[in-house]
């Protein structure tokens, strides 16, 4: 990926100050904390905007994936 331009840029729906950048090819969603507020965010990259979220408490068990799953 050298020379790859982020052109794509989701904003932070809570304070329209922090973003996500993603390159042309970049699909699909990611959950990520705000970089400038802190709060919580879903940066949809297909439509490029974000959507408000909140946290949510996972337990230990819950999702644990290893390598050799």
């Amino acid at each position: 990926m050298p020379n790859s331009s982020f052109s794509k840029k989701v904003p932070c729906p809570w304070c329209e100050k922090g973003e996500v950048l993603g390159t042309p090819e970049t699909e699909g969603a990611v959950s990520m904390a705000c970089p400038k507020c802190g709060r919580y965010f879903i940066a949809d990259f297909t439509q490029c905007k974000g959507i408000k979220s909140k946290a949510v408490r996972r337990t230990a068990t819950e999702n644990i994936k290893t390598i050799t799953d």
